[in-house]
This record gives structure tokens, sequence and C-alpha cells, in this order.
């Protein structure tokens, strides 16, 4: 423990320190008590051994450190010859208080001295300059026309003062006008609809890659050539069945409507073989008129596994929880699967069976894809088609 200090000698320290003690008395010498400083009557609180270790009133140490840092009269004017300027004066309390300066063009302004010395100058010279290398930088008519005859176009003014000022152009393509900067221009941006003419025709899916998607899933292309990936064209299978559909329907592995196979009398998407694969259950079991993607049986407990693609089921989710009340009510249990056209993974669909074999009536498990794309009920958010991409990179 600290050596407990006397009155007297806090008194001592104090006059040493050029302060009066305050008190009140204190335990030892690492407690804080109340000083004043004699000079300007500020008050602190500190303990002994920091005055003892030399420091004394925080105010007068504040401004003596200022009065030794402060910049002098001498500093500007020494700093104002480096720069070519003159220091018009008056002197200031500090460095980041402006004061005046007078350039070698005679233009006087306010600035401190710390700008000064980072590399600030007359704001007027400056003006000046940056007006001289505008001048100078200037494209002249004559500069725009042949911009626009090496790129195919036509310049039809208006004459402006920068580059980055926008006038008209004319396709000679098309005669398609429209408002663009010269920088634009010169950078390679040309005329909007022909660049999206160009776009589409680049990544436009030729027949040739028609008729290698055909192959490799044993169809025929029929035709015809269409503009995009997206529109309908027509196909033939292996038994002679013709359908319409897009070339992203058939790559994603949709197939003839006709060969489709069936359970139980209704078709089967193959997330649902899949998911029935996974888990060892039944395609299309009958309930009432319709009928449960997939039934499983674990420790004597019936489940209804229900896939609900979001082009359906997109906006129905009141009635797929109507159903679900009905299924329970019957004595069936419910994991019901929300996405686009992804499947669990085998150890999530097992955790969630067993959540509903431990006693749970219904578990849902909605994947990333939930909300992708359009919906047959116009629901469309393509908020989730950003953040579903984001997370596949």
């Amino acid at each position: 423990m600290a050596d407990r200090k006397m009155p007297d000698d806090y008194r001592a320290m104090a006059e040493e320190r050029g302060a009066v003690w305050l008190g009140p008395e204190v335990p030892n010498a690492n407690t804080r008590t109340r000083w004043r400083c004699v000079a300007c009557a500020c008050e602190w609180w500190a303990v002994y051994n920091t005055l003892q270790g030399g420091s004394a009133c925080p105010a007068c140490g504040i401004r003596k450190r200022s009065e030794t840092q402060r910049a002098k009269p001498a500093d500007y004017h020494a700093l104002a010859g480096e720069r070519g300027f003159v220091w018009t004066g008056p002197p200031v309390r500090s460095a980041g208080a402006r004061t005046g300066w007078r350039c070698a063009h005679g233009h006087e302004w306010s600035a401190r001295f710390t700008k000064i010395r980072r590399g600030g100058g007359c704001p007027t010279c400056a003006r000046q300059a940056h007006a001289t290398r505008a001048c100078a930088l200037r494209h002249t008519p004559e500069r725009y026309q042949a911009l626009a005859s090496s790129c195919g176009m036509v310049w039809l003014g208006p004459a402006v003062a920068r580059a980055n000022d926008r006038t008209r152009w004319q396709c000679k393509a098309c005669g398609h006008r429209w408002w663009a900067t010269y920088n634009k221009i010169n950078h390679g941006r040309g005329c909007p609809p022909c660049s999206v003419v160009r776009r589409s025709t680049a990544q436009r899916r030729k027949p040739a890659e028609y008729h290698a998607l055909a192959r490799s899933r044993r169809f025929e292309w029929i035709g015809p050539p269409v503009s995009s990936a997206t529109a309908d064209t027509r196909w033939r299978c292996a038994k002679g069945h013709e359908w319409t559909t897009s070339y992203v329907c058939v790559r994603m592995g949709s197939g003839c409507h006709v060969c489709g196979q069936r359970v139980n009398g209704k078709p089967v998407s193959q997330p649902q073989r899949t998911l029935a694969r996974r888990i060892g259950g039944e395609l299309n079991h009958p309930f009432g008129r319709r009928r449960i993607d997939v039934v499983v049986v674990r420790e004597g407990v019936r489940i209804a596994v229900e896939y609900d693609a979001w082009y359906f089921h997109g906006g129905q989710q009141h009635a797929d929880l109507e159903r679900d009340r009905e299924l329970i009510a019957a004595g069936w249990r419910v994991l019901r699967v929300r996405s686009a056209y992804l499947v669990p993974s085998r150890h999530a669909l097992e955790a969630a069976l067993a959540r509903v074999v431990a006693g749970e009536t219904r578990v849902e498990i909605t994947l990333a894809d939930w909300g992708v794309g359009p919906c047959r009920n116009g629901a469309w958010d393509p908020n989730p088609l950003r953040a579903f991409r984001r997370g596949r990179r």
C-alpha cells in the first residue's frame, strides 16, 4: 500500500507546483484529491503521486504547449517567401486560423498556415489556370465531325463548351438519334438500338447448339430458329411426338409432353423423383381427389412430403396451409419443401423427418431459390433472384 501523506505534505507539494490544495484528506497518495492553480484559478482532481512526478495545472499545460507550438510571424513570412507569396497578416492564435496572403499577381485571399504549407495557393490564379486548360482541351466542331465519321455516325450539334456536355448524334445504319457526350462516343459508346441488336446476336443460340441439345436428349429439333433461348420452338421425340417449348426448358430437363412418365395417373417432376429417391418414398400417393407428392413411413408415422415449386405455389401459401390441415386431421404429418427447382440434401431431409417423427405435425424446408423467377400468379420479387445468385458464387 502506498505511504500515506500528511496534510502538510499536500500543502508543500501544492506550493511547489504553484497550486493550492483544497482537500479532502485521502487514505493514500494514490487517491485523488482537489487542487487549484494559483495562476489561472483552474480547479482539478489529481493524486499526490501525479504532482510529485511533475504534473501541474492541465489548463496551464495546454496553454504552454500551444504557445510552444504556435507558428511565429517569422514562420509565416518564411513560408510565404517559399511559395512566392506575401503574408499580409494579422497574426493569429493558431496555425489553424485564417490570415491574409497575397500572390505575385496581387490577388489577396484568406487561408490557414497549415493549408498553405500543404500546397494550397491563390484561388483566383487556380481558376484562371483551369479556364486556360479547359480552353486548350476544348474540342472543335471539326473534331466532333471527325469522331462521328469514324464511328459511323453524324454529329447534329449543338456545339458545347466541354467534352462532358451532351450533344446530339445520329446513327447512319438505323437513323436513330440520341444525346451523348464526346467522351462517351470516344470511349466506344455507340448507337443504343444497334448495341442491343449486336448483344442479342452475340448471345443468341446458334442452330448447331439446338441440334446438339436435341441429340443429347435423344430428340430432334424441328425449328424454326428463334430470337432468344427463351422463345418457343418445336421439338420431336424418338416416338414421333411433337411439342413446343424453349431451349432453356429442354436444357433444364423438360421433355416430350406425351412420353412423360406418370405415376398413379399424374405427371411427376424431376425434383419430385429426386426427393422420393433420397428418402425412399412413394410418388403420387392418392389422397381424396388429389395426390400427395411423396409418402414415406418412419417408425409407424405416415409422413406426407409435399414439394412446392415456386412457379405453381408462389402466392398460394394460404391454400397449402389449408391442405396441410386436412392432412393432419386425417392422421398424417407434413413435411413441406419450398423451392424453385432445387432439392434439399439427404442430410437436411433426414433431419426434417426426424423432427416429424419426434412429434412435430408440420415442418417446412425453404431453400435459397424460393421466390426466384416468375410464377403462375404473377408474384415475382426480383430481389431474391439477385440474393440467390450472389449466394451461389
